[in-house]
């Protein structure tokens, strides 16, 4: 025990550790803004990555107080190359300093900073830097979303996730995260800084399951919507379906968040014949023919319904847009018809061609949008060798038996041997192309 005070001491004091990390800034050549997520690499394969404010902090033992390459790849961005091809900077690694790298932004946007996940701002922390984010670490124990939807609601906006990844273990939450944000007039961030997410959590402070149902099965939210109704009351519609694999679905219908228990409550079941005349994808508000409609990307808006909360929970309000038949100068005209079940894109670009077509074959009386798949080409004449196509071994090349060849074949024929000369006899045997020569 007397020895292990002493040794403990010693490392609390120990210089390597007191001392701060050396600093990289990364900003952009034009604006001076930081840039997130520029990889930084040591000539050993030692990588950073920068945080939302650009900073990279740099604390390597054995590299520090030192000149340090740093290799830098950031996509949009880059630097000019050194005679040997190399895009980096070489910095003296001084604990505590700080280097700046300026980088020249190939593209008119500007890549501004990380939205979710964990270290937003990590290295603006570790070198002791002031940070816009009221969490820049950690941000309601999540540390990666995707598929995200965001709505108005209540001067606020709504936002839904699917996938999200947990400290504990992938894919932690299975029925949809949630979250609100605020404009700036009630509080939020600007947005130059970020935005800050009020995560729905639940009391240990996980993130809670928005969308939770009784059977088993992920559910999954699309077509996120803000709809008004008589009374002025805002309503948040989407679309849920209950997943027994990725492609499999058990359950569909509509459900709408309730602020009480800041959930979604299932308010319409649909059958599973019902392929499109619901809530999809990403909904966008229109206003056209002195009417508002909702139209839904996915990617493109071929489906669309009246804003109104009675026509989004009538199925048989949704329009799709259909092929009119050809007419006689091959125009083809896209019209909304109601009631008309739209075809599913994954099927126009998994469309057979007809048998009685050969495969390839582009049918003038189709839409350019129903794709067919093209036969490969034969393949192709072999590679020339040691010995020409035509001498080699037919059984080993079948194709060939089903083509002409390039060129007639080239036949060999032996010339006549000359006379021989009495007093110098020869046996050699020539083969000449040429027409029979008398000797001299």
């Amino acid at each position: 025990m007397r020895y292990l005070v002493p040794s403990l001491l010693a490392l609390l004091l120990s210089p390597t550790l007191a001392a701060a990390p050396f600093g990289l800034h990364v900003v952009d050549a034009a604006t001076g803004r930081g840039i997130p997520m520029v990889t930084l690499t040591t000539v050993n394969d030692i990588s950073l990555v920068t945080d939302s404010a650009g900073w990279a902090a740099f604390d390597e033992p054995g590299l520090m107080a030192r000149p340090i390459y740093f290799h830098i790849s950031s996509p949009g961005y880059e630097k000019a190359k050194d005679g040997f091809g190399y895009t980096g900077q070489t910095l003296t690694t001084h604990p505590g300093q700080t280097a700046r790298i300026a980088l020249q932004r190939l593209f008119p946007a500007e890549r501004l900073y990380r939205l979710s996940g964990q270290g937003i701002y990590r290295d603006s922390h570790l070198l002791g830097r002031a940070t816009p984010h009221p969490r820049p670490l950690l941000d309601g124990n999540i540390l990666g979303l995707d598929s995200v939807q965001v709505t108005p609601f209540q001067n606020s906006f709504l936002w839904i996730w699917g996938d999200t990844n947990l400290p504990a273990y992938p894919l932690g939450n299975f029925h949809a995260t949630g979250a609100l944000s605020h404009p700036v007039t009630r509080g939020g961030l600007h947005p130059d800084h970020g935005i800050a997410f009020d995560y729905f959590t639940t009391p240990n402070h996980q993130a809670k399951p928005m969308a939770p149902l009784p059977d088993p099965g992920p559910v999954w939210l699309f077509g996120l919507l803000t709809v008004t109704d008589t009374h002025g009351e805002e309503h948040v519609i989407s679309h849920f379906t209950r997943q027994k694999s990725l492609t499999e679905v058990l359950e569909h219908g509509l459900m709408q968040f309730d602020p009480t228990s800041q959930t979604f409550l299932k308010i319409l079941e649909l059958p599973l014949t019902n392929t499109w005349q619901y809530p999809r994808a990403h909904a966008l508000r229109v206003t056209e023919e002195n009417s508002d409609f909702f139209y839904f990307c996915d990617p493109f808006p071929t489906t669309r319904v009246p804003a109104n909360l009675d026509a989004i929970l009538d199925p048989s309000s949704y329009e799709a847009l259909a092929l009119e038949p050809p007419s006689p100068t091959l125009d083809l005209h896209l019209r909304p018809t109601q009631r008309q079940k739209l075809i599913p894109r994954r099927s126009l670009v998994r469309r057979k061609p007809p048998p009685h077509r050969p495969l390839g074959h582009r049918c003038p009386n189709r839409h350019p949008s129903q794709l067919q798949f093209l036969q490969p080409r034969p393949p192709p004449f072999p590679r020339p060798t040691k010995r020409p196509p035509h001498l080699l071994r037919r059984h080993s090349h079948p194709h060939l038996l089903r083509q002409p060849l390039p060129h007639p074949p080239l036949r060999l024929q032996p010339a006549p041997l000359p006379p021989r000369p009495r007093r110098r006899p020869t046996k050699a045997c020539a083969f000449a192309l040429a027409p029979r020569q008398t000797p001299p």
